[in-house]
């Protein structure tokens, strides 16, 4: 329970942030405030169904303040509820106009001992219980909802914690770790695909030999496998030539540089003139 009332809480903070928080966690956050706008919805309802029973309890209280002012020579329990009501309609507030004089006539009619009030008084009865199986099943309700954001809110913190995981996978050894990782990917999606290609031409050069369609599409397989190659044939070459381009002008660099020195060493090592004029 205390680990429920937890996750709800951060779930709660989370959703407080508006579309910020969309932006930033995406399809699971926006999971979360439909999740949570379903319990938003019930909580309406919920309050409605409250200010109807506040309603009823209103009505219900002036049509007992009614009756208790019939009473002539009121005995001490009478006034003491009278007083007691007064203080519950203070709370209720009056109900509008139309359902005073609703509620006056019933209480005639109750007074009078009329099987119309008696009706009238089982039809309140009838709305008293409407509302109070609409509370029980909006109360339900909300638990239910309550539950399933729970569980979303824990589904989305286990694949959060898997997505962690596997982030840590590529930034091990100082990000090395995504860079053998997407090589061997690289590696197996490279497998897949010339193996399939490969059971492919197979498939195609034994059907050829009967059928016209699979001789036309092994045909145009082999075009497209045939412009590959040649791509292939022309890159190496250029890749050669750039390659022993680079190391020509390396060696013409280095070079360069030996026999700058060995001027300098040259130049350095013979016997300097004497200066005109000195003894």
């Amino acid at each position: 329970m205390k680990n429920k009332v937890i996750i709800m809480s951060v779930v709660l903070l989370l959703l407080s942030c508006g579309c910020k928080t969309a932006g930033i966690f995406g399809k699971s956050s926006k999971s979360i405030s439909a999740q949570a706008n379903k319990i938003t919805q019930v909580d309406t309802l919920i309050a409605s169904n409250n200010q109807s029973k506040l309603n009823e309890i209103s009505e219900l209280s002036y049509g007992t303040d009614y009756a208790l002012n019939k009473v002539t020579n009121a005995s001490l329990p009478v006034v003491v509820a009278k007083e007691m009501n007064t203080r519950t309609l203070s709370l209720a507030g009056l109900p509008p106009l139309d359902q005073q004089k609703a509620m006056t006539r019933m209480i005639e009619d109750l007074l009078l001992t009329n099987a119309i009030g008696k009706v009238e008084l089982q039809n309140k009865d009838v709305e008293i219980s409407a509302l109070q199986a609409e509370e029980t099943l909006l109360f339900n309700s909300k638990e239910k909802e309550i539950n399933n954001l729970t569980a979303l809110s824990e589904k989305v913190a286990m694949q959060n914690d898997t997505a962690q995981n596997e982030l840590s996978k590529y930034t091990a050894y100082w990000g090395l770790g995504a860079v053998a990782m997407g090589i061997v990917s690289f590696a197996k999606h490279i497998f897949w695909t010339l193996l399939i290609l490969v059971v492919l031409f197979i498939i195609l050069r034994a059907l050829s030999m009967t059928n016209p369609m699979a001789a036309a599409i092994f045909g145009i397989f082999q075009s497209i496998g045939a412009s590959i190659v040649h791509i292939i044939e022309t890159l190496i070459p250029q890749s050669i030539n750039t390659l022993t381009q680079a190391k020509n002008d390396v060696t013409k660099l280095s070079n360069f540089v030996d026999n700058s020195i060995n001027t300098i060493e040259t130049t350095a090592a013979q016997p300097q003139a004497p200066l005109s004029g000195s003894k």
